[in-house]
C-alpha cells in the first residue's frame, strides 16, 4: 500500500500528501488515546502521551490551529493532576493562539478553562470575568455548548463548593 493509498485510508484525500495533513491525524488519535486513558484513571499517562508530540508540533511549525488544541489539551491534563499553575500556562498559550488565529469557538474554550485554574488558586473574580467572557463568545457565535458551560460553572461558582470539575471544554 503506498502513501497515498494510507491517506486515503485514514480520510485524507490530497492530490499530494501533504505532512500537515497527516499530523492533524495523528494528533487526532494522540488525543483520542490521550482522552481515553486520562478518562479511566491514567491522566499522567495521557500526558505522556501528548507531551513529546507537542514539542515536535511546534518545532515542525504545525498548523497553529492544532498547536492551540494540543496546548489546551495538556493543560487540561495538567489541572487534572492538580497542576493548577502548569494548567494555566498551557491554558495561556492556546488561549494566544486561538487570538491569533480569530478561533472564537478556540478563545471561549481557553476562557472557560484558564476559569477553573484560577478558581482553584481562589482567584473567583478573575474566573468570573473569564467566564463572562467565554459566555459573550459563545452567544455571538451561537455555541450552546460554551454558553451551557460557562453558565454552569458561574453557578457553581455561586456555591461554596466552587468548581471541581473540568467541565467547560476539550483542549
Amino acid at each position: 500500500m503506498d502513501t497515498d493509498e494510507h491517506g486515503s485510508r485514514l480520510g485524507i484525500h490530497n492530490s499530494s500528501p501533504d505532512p500537515f495533513s497527516y499530523l492533524f491525524f495523528a494528533y487526532e488519535l494522540l488525543g483520542v488515546a490521550s482522552d481515553w486513558l486520562q478518562s479511566h484513571g491514567c491522566v499522567r499517562e495521557g500526558l505522556g502521551v501528548l507531551t513529546p508530540f507537542l514539542g515536535d508540533a511546534v518545532l515542525a511549525g504545525m498548523d497553529s490551529d492544532l498547536t492551540g488544541k494540543l496546548l489546551g489539551t495538556v493543560g487540561l491534563a495538567h489541572q487534572r493532576l492538580g497542576e493548577v499553575e502548569k494548567a494555566i500556562g498551557y491554558q495561556e498559550q492556546a488561549l494566544a493562539i486561538s487570538r491569533e488565529i480569530d478561533d472564537r469557538q478556540g478563545e471561549g474554550t481557553r476562557l472557560g478553562n484558564l476559569s477553573i485554574g484560577y478558581a482553584r488558586l481562589g482567584e473567583v473574580e478573575k474566573a468570573i470575568g473569564y467566564l463572562e467572557q467565554a459566555m459573550a463568545i459563545g452567544e455571538q457565535i451561537g455555541d450552546p455548548r460554551i454558553v451551557q458551560n460557562a453558565a454552569h460553572a458561574l453557578e457553581k461558582l455561586s456555591t461554596p463548593e466552587g468548581p471541581e470539575s473540568d467541565a467547560p471544554g476539550r483542549g
